[in-house]
């Protein structure tokens, strides 16, 4: 049987490009779709999404247009929490969900401090380096530090403001726990935000089907600091399917 096309989703304040160390390790063993969410990596936010659902409809249009046989959403962070609400769309062909250090289906854990600074760090690429490299692990600098806050820089201000105002906060768990495609929760042990521990209580008990598998020496940002241990965890578990 055919192996089914990946759909890449990204992070808040990142883009496509930031799954490209990923895409280098699968080194062409799938067919890959990775998209920029509207409003992120320069992207026009023509979508002006007042639910995370809107989001949802759009990546189910995306698949749609590309008339794919058959398909897994590889979410990370905000773009996990996408993923699972597209996933309630009953999208055709989906073969399964991977959602790396997944925003949960609740709201996300973030104070009203931390929600504040990310809003007052809009287009400042100092406050854009320091967010970073508190997600990130130790070692985490250089131009893979310069290219995140690249990414950053090319957000639109509605699409930031909605993600940190309305769908981080949107609850999606009852709906969720009803899904019945098989789920992959990856982690870095350094993520002290939504890392093992926030997924064993966040995430991992709202979904059925779901395993859990942790990545050592990574942060938050692990197409970007693990991309080799992602891509095998995603070869892995693709395999059976």
């Amino acid at each position: 049987m055919t192996r089914p096309t990946l759909v890449l989703l990204h992070a808040f304040g990142a883009s496509a490009k930031a799954w490209g160390p990923v895409i280098e390790h699968l080194d062409g063993r799938f067919e890959i779709v990775a998209l920029d969410l509207p409003g992120f990596g320069g992207a026009p936010d023509d979508l002006h999404a007042r639910s995370i659902h809107d989001y949802a409809a759009w990546v189910e249009d995306q698949i749609a247009e590309r008339r794919l046989a058959g398909f897994v959403l590889v979410g990370w962070s905000m773009g996990a929490k996408i993923a699972l609400a597209c996933a309630l769309r009953r999208p055709k062909e989906l073969h399964g969900l991977i959602l790396v250090a997944p925003s949960p289906p609740g709201p996300e854990p973030m104070t009203p401090k931390a929600r504040q600074s990310e809003r007052d760090a809009f287009k400042d690429p100092p406050a854009a380096r320091a967010a970073l490299k508190q997600v990130a692990g130790d070692d985490f600098a250089g131009p893979r530090l310069e290219a995140a806050v690249a990414d950053r820089m090319a957000a639109r201000r509605s699409a930031w403001d909605f993600w940190l105002d309305v769908g981080s906060r949107e609850d999606i768990t009852t709906a969720v726990e009803g899904l019945h495609v098989p789920i992959l929760v990856v982690t870095g042990d350094e993520d002290e935000h939504l890392g093992p521990e926030a997924a064993a209580e966040h995430v991992t008990p709202k979904l059925p089907t779901v395993t859990h598998h942790v990545v050592a020496g990574s942060g938050h940002l692990i197409p970007s600091e693990a991309p080799e241990a992602l891509a095998a965890e995603i070869e892995a578990w693709i395999a059976p399917l």
